[in-house]
């Protein structure tokens, strides 16, 4: 029971970490693509 618990409180927190790269990294991308529209393809 008490790992079950610590197995899911792992895994929300590993998903926040995953989500919150994911959004920094899509937002840098967007940012970049704002500013400099011709580096789209590199």
């Amino acid at each position: 029971m008490r790992l079950n618990t610590n197995a899911e409180k792992f895994n929300s927190k590993f998903i926040s970490y995953r989500a919150r790269h994911y959004f920094l990294m899509t937002g840098f991308f967007i940012f970049r693509n704002i500013l400099f529209p011709e580096s789209i393809f590199i």
